[in-house]
């Protein structure tokens, strides 16, 4: 019995399995070759011997035969190429069944649908061995066997098998006494494939593709095959290398021992994303492209997807105040590095929708990427950059992102290329301004403050102007000279001035404006006069004259208006209590004085009168525009109780004179809707 036992070779980075016959005749085949199940696989060992094959075609019988010997056995020593595109199929059968004339006939299968490719008569090889392995067959010495097949009567197949016939008949076909013997399977063509990936801005390739047709077509071509997009994408021509390993783990095509290939293709930026396959082609010199004169491996269990992976942060994206400079620093990693590998940063401008610079950033040693989770991405381990922007004046007022680039341009970064958008942002429009003073005594009125804007920069004329809020105008304007802050660099260090814009100056006030709704607007501007093009600010912590109400709008502290409510009491009681905190009483007095004054500005826009279904109520006051002192107290005591103040209602229901009586800190005290004013102890009106 021949015994069989695991042999592993290394096909690339994967170890194979082969079986391999313990008989010292031939390797039986690798895993891929099936045994057929038409005869007794057992048969007894046998030792190789060198035999010259002789010119013969007719089998002599053994003299020493055993007719009731029952022996069918045979092997397939090899599968060889001829050198002009024949196969050479070797081997032996024995068998008990002889005629006078027997011939042996060698028939190759479909091993698919057992459809017959090609039939011949066999040349006789003397094999002693065999003789000595049977002797009671009558087939055995004679039974070694040489025979030559077309390889291009294999192309309508991938695997094939050998049968091995004796027969009397000349045409091969089965007689009385004839005697089939099945050998196992054989693949025509097997391949594996050792290495494909991406290195660099290159494909990388290389494995074995052993192919019987090789003998008959010996041109070799890999073939670069786009499944996502199902074309050809390139195609190189190979020369094959040694492979004495595949050969010998008893893969039986004929150019097993020379079958190892190796090619390399340009990774372009139009496989990015799509599924690649590789094809491995013998071909006949001019028949690289016709069907019947090609035969084709396709390493379909061995796909490469050519990633689009890509990872960014962007560590900093500051003002540098001093240099009037953006800083940007941070790491970009991409695949498409491999193959666009000269890195831009592009400065765009968000507000105006277009590019304001850019610049060509070298990436840098970032191992801190690769080993925190990106290491799979192409560049990770080199994806990190620093660079400077100058400011122009055209940025400022915008807001501009950072977008990191990778491109096949080396000259500009146009081409093919992947970008990253940031979404940090530098915002060149910031502004603040604050008023630490305003004050007027007689007609003269003191301003104390500071304005820092980013286009102070661009605007170097720095004005203070009065706005009469009442004759909706202004009154007059001042030019002031800005002094160091570094207070306000402290706290708005990325606007572009903050370390100096602060400001002092006094004004005359024109009498007839003194008691007017006055704010002030803080201005740069490019003109000596304060107009052109200019950046301005309403100061809106504070204002002079400031009203409580003004028919339409309820003022704050900074005298910021707030659209009175129309539709109900409370709404409007709500946002005076809101606009009464801006203020930031320091005791209860203050508090509930200016909730007093506020509900009097509402009643100064209101009918006073005793008749009417909303004199006498909250409604009438703030949104019916009618109004008595009971129904001044009932709204003032609606903004109370949103202060969080308890009230009584004094003289409720009672024609004369109402007021709120409350607890304000500590003691007893009094506030009247209708006058706008405060006080502890007694209402005047009862002392």
């Amino acid at each position: 019995m021949i015994k069989q036992h695991s042999k592993m070779y290394k096909a690339g980075k994967k170890w194979v399995v082969a079986i391999i016959s313990a008989t010292t005749i031939s390797i039986l085949g690798a895993s891929a070759v099936h045994a057929a199940t038409e005869n007794p696989t057992t048969v007894p060992a046998v030792t190789t011997t060198q035999v010259a094959a002789a010119n013969q075609t007719t089998i002599q019988p053994n003299s020493n035969a055993n007719s009731a010997a029952q022996v069918n056995a045979g092997h397939l020593d090899g599968v060889a190429g001829d050198g002009q595109g024949n196969l050479v199929v070797t081997g032996w059968h024995a068998s008990n069944e002889y005629q006078p004339g027997t011939k042996q006939f060698i028939i190759v299968l479909d091993a698919n649908n057992k459809h017959e490719l090609y039939r011949s008569q066999a040349q006789v090889v003397k094999r002693p061995d065999v003789q000595a392995a049977y002797p009671q067959a009558a087939i055995a010495e004679d039974g070694g066997f040489q025979a030559t097949i077309p390889a291009q009567r294999l192309n309508s197949t991938n695997s094939y098998q050998v049968l091995s016939r004796f027969t009397t008949l000349n045409n091969g076909e089965p007689a009385n006494g004839s005697s089939d013997y099945y050998f196992p399977v054989i693949t025509s063509k097997a391949g594996c494939l050792d290495t494909f990936q991406v290195s660099g801005n290159k494909i990388t390739v290389a494995g074995w593709h052993a192919d019987d047709q090789a003998v008959n077509e010996p041109t070799h071509s890999i073939i670069l095959y786009d499944r996502t997009k199902n074309r050809e994408v390139a195609r190189q021509q190979v020369a094959n290398l040694t492979s004495k390993d595949v050969a010998q783990a008893g893969i039986l095509m004929a150019n097993a021992g020379r079958s190892r290939f190796t090619a390399n293709f340009d990774l372009t930026p139009a496989l990015v994303g799509d599924q690649l396959v590789i094809v491995s082609r013998y071909s006949t010199p001019n028949g690289a492209n016709q069907a019947s004169q090609y035969s084709d491996y396709w390493f379909n269990d061995r796909p490469l997807t050519i990633s689009d992976k890509q990872a960014a942060c962007l560590d900093q994206f500051t003002v540098d105040r001093a240099n009037h400079q953006i800083i940007a620093s941070g790491w970009h990693a991409a695949d498409a590095s491999a193959f666009m590998p000269n890195h831009y940063l592009i400065l765009f401008d968000q507000t105006k929708n277009q590019e304001v610079d850019r610049q060509k950033a070298a990436t840098i040693s970032s191992q801190d990427v690769a080993q925190n989770g990106f290491g799979s991405i192409a560049n990770a381990n080199r994806s990190r950059f620093n660079a400077r922007f100058n400011i122009k004046d055209s940025m400022l007022g915008d807001q501009l992102v950072l977008v990191s680039r990778y491109s096949d341009d080396p000259t500009s970064g146009e081409g093919h290329h992947a970008d990253y958008w940031f979404n940090n942002t530098v915002n060149l429009n910031q502004k603040a301004a604050w008023l630490d003073k305003l004050s007027w005594d007689a007609d003269k009125v003191d301003i104390a403050g500071w304005h820092a804007d980013d286009n102070a920069v661009a605007y170097p004329y720095h004005f203070l102007i009065l706005w009469d809020v009442d004759k909706n105008c202004e009154i007059l304007r001042t030019q002031v000279n800005n002094v160091a802050s570094p207070d306000i660099a402290h706290v708005h260090g990325d606007m572009l001035n903050a370390d100096h814009a602060r400001f002092s100056t006094q004004l005359t006030l024109p009498i007839q404006d003194s008691s007017d709704f006055i704010k002030v607007i803080s201005r740069y501007s490019n003109s000596s006069n304060g107009e052109g093009a200019y950046s301005q600010v309403w100061i809106p912590n504070t204002a002079l004259n400031i009203p409580a109400y003004d028919g339409k709008f309820i003022y704050d502290a900074q005298g910021n208006g707030h659209l009175a409510p129309t539709d109900t009491p409370e709404h409007v009681a709500a946002l005076i209590a809101q606009c009464v905190r801006t203020f930031n009483p320091h005791s209860d007095l203050q508090r509930v004085r200016l909730a007093a004054q506020y509900v009097s500005g509402f009643s100064d826009y209101a009918r006073y009168t005793m008749s009417g279904p909303y004199y006498s109520k909250p409604i009438g006051v703030f949104i019916k525009h009618e109004y008595s002192c009971a129904g001044s107290t009932r709204a003032l005591g609606l903004v109370l109780n949103y202060l969080g103040y308890q009230y009584r209602h004094v003289n409720e229901n009672l024609y004369t004179h109402q007021w709120c009586q409350l607890w304000m800190d500590g003691q007893i005290g009094w506030a009247d809707g209708q006058v706008g004013e405060a006080g502890y102890g007694q209402h005047p009106i009862e002392g």
